[in-house]
């Protein structure tokens, strides 16, 4: 039985939502602790989360810890430790003393996961030992409706603070278009799980401009309930939608607003086999046992 601590810094997503949504499906193979360390203010840390942190990793019982890799500080490099990749490689690679501090916790640990295809290949010039397994989503949860679409319109995800004048564009051209567009996130009221998911299925597409962002809750719970994504994604996060979305994608942004129905839906289509395939929790979990029993071994 492998021992897991998992140190959560994501209380901020939805209870179906977040990388720490893999922790059931390692349930029946791994005794899992969870360190809550909840996201402040810029990131920074504070004492309790320093001591959490350093408490849960001092158990010399565990095996394995599972880090988003913001909650990474250098630690013995002796110790079996995971760190879960969610930023682009350049992130890592900066030399301002916070990324620095980063980039030799990553040096030190025993396996790196990355994301996205293209921010594996950036990893490799911090650690060697990467792995790409992609991030995954609930599919029994966020799964289509038994009908089609109830009223057509849009829902524009905010967040992505990178891209937030994009976004604003993106959704601004959609209007003038005619569509009709709902905002969540980024300051919109908040819904519940039950709402969100109503949201998606009664949605024709998703809007959403993200030009380097590696892996998105927002991404795979829209493919998971069969809606095409219309904007623009970063090559790692195409690879998470089908070829029939990725050729929506490569047309201008009012292009993709003036696609078929019947084009929007077969890309939504697709989007429910990729993400059945390749994202349930129960595959990518299976896929990071294997790899971390393997490294551990």
């Amino acid at each position: 039985m492998l021992r897991v601590v998992a140190h959560d810094r994501f209380a901020h997503h939805g209870s179906r939502s977040g990388y720490l949504q893999i922790l059931p499906h390692l349930a029946s193979s791994a005794e899992l602790t969870v360190v809550q360390l909840p996201l402040r203010p810029r990131g920074l840390r504070t004492a309790s989360e320093w001591s959490s942190s350093r408490k849960a990793t001092a158990d010399a019982e565990a095996e394995l810890h599972i880090y988003p890799e913001q909650t990474l500080f250098p630690r013995l490099a002796s110790r079996p430790v995971v760190a879960i990749c969610h930023q682009p490689p350049k992130r890592y690679l900066s030399y301002l003393p916070r990324q620095a501090l980063l980039r030799l916790a990553l040096q030190r640990a025993r396996m790196v996961v990355a994301l996205g295809p293209n921010q594996a290949r950036g990893l490799k010039a911090v650690n060697p030992a990467v792995h790409f397994i992609p991030h995954g989503v609930d599919t029994d949860w966020f799964s289509p409706p038994s009908t089609g679409p109830k009223d057509g319109g849009y829902v524009a995800v905010r967040g992505w603070l990178r891209d937030a004048t994009e976004h604003a564009a993106l959704v601004d051209v959609a209007r003038k278009l005619g569509g009709q567009v709902l905002e969540l996130g980024g300051g919109a009221p908040r819904m519940s799980d039950w709402d969100y998911r109503a949201t998606l299925r009664n949605s024709t597409a998703v809007l959403l401009w993200i030009s380097n962002g590696v892996a998105s809750n927002a991404v795979l719970e829209a493919t998971s309930c069969g809606k095409p994504v219309l904007g623009r994604l970063s090559a790692d996060l195409q690879s998470y939608v089908s070829e029939a979305n990725r050729a929506i994608l490569a047309r201008p942004v009012e292009t993709q607003l003036a696609a078929q129905a019947q084009e929007l839906a077969y890309a939504g289509d697709k989007n429910r086999e990729l993400a059945v395939s390749r994202h349930s929790w129960p595959d990518v979990a299976a896929r990071l046992l294997s790899v971390v029993q393997s490294r551990v071994a």
